[in-house]
């Protein structure tokens, strides 16, 4: 009796059953322990002082209990997103990671203060780019009709009135130290350059532009200069921390590419992408 009910399947099938039973409780049956989410005392002093720097004064009792509230809503709702995945395949959460890493890593603030040395070799090194260009003061007064505007500019080196001419326009009737490069912007390349080119003193033009003929009178021509180091040291430092930042940037991508292999597939051709 014993060795037949030894050799029965349906008892067989019961211990190893019961067996795989205790192993699953012993070593993972039981429920895993919850995830722990700690509102630390730094994060609500940051939470007490973003709220101090928006009101101008400390937050309630009340106030800092909500604070706290909404941080932990906001936390369990991103862990449960990572959880879902659903930071993957989303443009704007990928960038602002990329962002947020690359900051980290060349922290600006965390650089140290460049001495005088340094910025004045940074000047030397660019010299051009901190030599001030050719600047203009000029009035002006804007026709539509190419013959108008002549009629005019003969009254006017006549010593008519400017007041008297010229049509209502959006543009203004003065204007004080422009670059030809921020004149451009405004009129165009061409109309700019003319412009430039004009002598200094009486009424000169006309000049077309976008906006019609223009007559103008050169008041002041602020010839290029070199700045002294003095005047542009904090534009200097700006900069020096910029390429910094953008050295430790480039380094930062070196040392990530090191600990990848990367492969970039051949673009589509033409067909496939449309």
């Amino acid at each position: 009796m014993m060795r037949r009910l030894l050799h029965e399947p349906l008892l067989h099938f019961l211990l190893l059953g019961g067996g795989l039973f205790l192993l699953y409780a012993r070593l993972g049956g039981a429920p895993p322990a919850r995830e722990q989410i700690v509102v630390t005392q730094a994060e609500i002093r940051r939470l007490a002082n973003d709220w101090r720097a928006r009101w101008r004064r400390p937050p309630t009792d009340a106030e800092l209990a909500a604070l706290i509230d909404d941080y932990l809503r906001e936390e369990l709702l991103y862990r449960e997103a990572l959880a879902l995945g659903l930071d993957q395949g989303d443009e704007v959460i990928r960038r602002r990671l990329a962002q947020k890493l690359a900051f980290v890593e060349t922290d600006p603030a965390a650089l140290e203060n460049p001495t005088d040395e340094q910025l004045r070799a940074l000047y030397a090194s660019r010299r051009n780019r901190y030599t001030e260009p050719v600047r203009l003061s000029f009035e002006q007064r804007l026709f539509s009709d190419r013959g108008q505007a002549a009629a005019a500019l003969a009254a006017l080196r006549g010593g008519a009135d400017p007041a008297e001419f010229g049509d209502p326009s959006a543009l203004k009737d003065r204007f004080r130290r422009v670059s030809e490069a921020e004149l451009a912007l405004l009129l165009g390349v061409a109309p700019a350059a003319q412009i430039f080119a004009l002598p200094s003193g009486g009424w000169q033009g006309p000049v077309r532009s976008r906006y019609g003929v223009h007559l103008l009178r050169i008041t002041e021509r602020r010839p290029a200069r070199e700045p002294p180091f003095d005047e542009i040291r904090e534009r200097l430092r700006q900069d020096w921390a910029l390429t910094r930042q953008r050295d430790a940037e480039a380094a930062l991508l070196a040392r990530l590419k090191s600990r990848y292999r990367i492969r970039i597939e051949p673009p589509p051709a033409a067909a496939e992408a449309q």
